[in-house]
């Protein structure tokens, strides 16, 4: 067999390495942990000087009025009752994930710190109770402190948990087709893999696994590689949750284990330069799985897969998966920003709340709140209708990275997608950008998403063409159709270009031919010249003139 190199780079299509960016802990999470660790040296610290005044029975000692054993007992038992509450909880986090209740633990995860802080404060104020005389004058002011600590941890408990349901929803709505559709692939790869190693013990490079579930779940997602498992779910279990999404490592880590997977399944299937379907078929478990497969590989009228696009076509199931990873980036940076925003508005309120729990006036509050807003109307309305708009963007999600779309007549393809601002790479390769608030007022048509993956073709006849001539015609091309099964469907629509093409004296025509699957921009130029090619013959043949 001729030499092929299966490691240079392929042609027309991108293949920028992409390494996911490990998960950094949040602040509130370091916060937290840092809250943690004084309490614990307060507690021996405290504790360690209540001891040495109750065995070596020091004289008593008031600080401003209260007495210093007092201070020392309310910080050891607050430190230490804080510490049994977040052990308690992570407990309770522990028994969930025994229980393999992997909806209500992912949930609990993300709450559990700001239900932790509500739980204490609540303790703090059944403690309060019993120290109220030796608190003297301080009393009120505690519990103020401790009512504005409950309000805090409850409104921040209920803001965790709606992002979390929110950031699920999303991620979900937003990436749905994307998902079904790697998943499909996913599935492919995995049998393919599963046929090489079936009788040979070669193998790529193991990579470490794609940090996807880690993203989202904080923990490493499962190796099963079983193709009748689901790459991809959107339920997990038995759980019908609307953003339950589970993600597993993916099956091609590389650009180099990519092209290495393509030439070992290609030159085990066959020693040709092209692959049958027949040879094709024996990778996959059942002639179905083997057919839905083969409508990738973009197969020829001789039923035949060249090892160019064997391996395009596997690179392309690998940057469909880091696309759909950096997607799932850019919906979670988004819902970080929402999430900050709504922190913000909850923390203005909380502060008006915290003044009034202290005994601020509410008269002058609201005088001082609608004067702010006044202020921060003329300030920021520009800046809030330029949000408005890269939120909405964001929230249509019209688009994925690599989607083909259409902006103002011109074809472009997706390259990044910012909070501000969205890249485009135009036909000749340069990277056009756009601003989300600009985009969300233009027409713009995804080629990628349209729920037909459609070729268009169009054509005059003469309006006195015989009916019977062009019922003849439409059963020619249905007749061929039958012959290109692994590029379209039977179906197809010849008509009107319009409704308002009416004219008597010509016939302006549409044919309209759906594709199987959706075919890249130089794939669907070579359609066109072999449907172009069969039209005029299939024209000439019949005697039919065209306009």
């Amino acid at each position: 067999m001729e030499d092929f190199n299966w490691y240079e780079d392929a042609a027309e299509i991108d293949v920028e390495e992409f390494e996911p960016v490990e998960k950094d802990r949040s602040q509130i999470s370091k916060f937290f942990d840092l809250v943690k660790k004084i309490f614990n040296y307060a507690i021996l610290i405290c504790g360690s000087v209540y001891i040495f005044r109750y065995i070596f029975n020091k004289h008593k000692l008031n600080i401003l009025g209260v007495s210093l054993d007092m201070i020392l007992l309310c910080i050891i038992i607050g430190c230490g009752s804080f510490n049994l509450v977040v052990l308690s909880a992570q407990i309770f986090h522990q028994l969930l994930k025994k229980l393999g209740l992997k909806v209500v633990e992912k949930r609990f995860k993300s709450i559990y710190r700001w239900l932790s802080v509500t739980v204490w404060f609540l303790l703090c104020l059944y403690f309060l109770k019993y120290v109220k005389d030796d608190l003297n004058i301080y009393y009120r002011y505690v519990k103020s402190f401790v009512l504005s600590g409950i309000l805090t941890g409850t409104a921040f408990t209920g803001v965790a948990l709606a992002m979390e349901l929110f950031y699920e929803s999303f991620v979900t709505s937003s990436l749905l087709a994307k998902m079904k559709e790697v998943d499909m692939k996913e599935k492919i790869v995995s049998a393919m893999k599963s046929y090489r190693y079936e009788l040979s013990e070669s193998s790529t490079t193991d990579a470490a696994g794609c940090t996807f579930s880690e993203i989202f779940f904080g923990r490493e997602a499962e190796a099963n590689s079983d193709t009748n498992v689901s790459h991809i779910n959107l339920n997990r279990g038995n759980e019908a949750v609307i953003g339950n999404v589970c993600f597993k490592s993916p099956e091609i880590h590389s650009l180099h284990d990519a092209k290495t997977l393509a030439k070992d399944v290609f030159e085990k299937a066959t020693s040709q330069k092209e692959m049958s379907f027949n040879e094709f078929a024996d990778i996959f478990p059942n002639a179905q799985i083997a057919i839905q497969a083969f409508a990738y590989f973009d197969a020829n009228d001789d039923r035949t897969v060249s090892r160019k696009e064997f391996k395009d076509t596997i690179i392309q199931f690998y940057i469909d998966r880091v696309n759909l990873e950096k997607g799932f980036a850019i919906a979670k940076g988004f819902v970080d920003i929402v999430n900050d925003i709504l922190s913000i508005v909850v923390c203005g309120f909380l502060i008006l709340a915290y003044l009034v729990i202290f005994g601020i006036p509410l008269k002058e509050l609201l005088a001082l709140a609608l004067s702010s807003a006044l202020v921060l109307n003329f300030a920021v309305s520009g800046m809030a209708v330029d949000l408005y708009f890269n939120f909405m963007v964001l929230l249509s999600h019209p688009f994925d990275i690599g989607d083909d779309v259409i902006i103002d007549n011109t074809n472009y393809t997706v390259y990044k997608i910012g909070l501000n601002s969205t890249s485009f790479l135009g036909r000749n390769g340069g990277k056009v950008k756009f601003l989300n608030s600009v985009l969300w007022k233009k027409t713009l048509i995804n080629m990628t998403r349209a729920p037909e993956k459609v070729l268009l073709f169009t054509f005059k006849l003469s309006s006195d063409v015989d009916a019977d001539v062009f019922r003849n015609l439409k059963s020619r091309i249905h007749q061929y159709l039958k012959t290109r099964k692994f590029d379209f469907f039977e179906a197809f629509s010849l008509e009107a270009i319009s409704e308002e093409a009416v004219d008597i004296t010509e016939l302006d025509c549409a044919l309209i031919l759906r594709c199987r699957s959706y075919k890249t921009k130089a794939r669907k130029f070579g359609l066109r010249v072999e449907i172009n090619k069969f039209l005029k013959s299939l024209f000439d043949d019949m005697g039919v003139k065209l306009l």
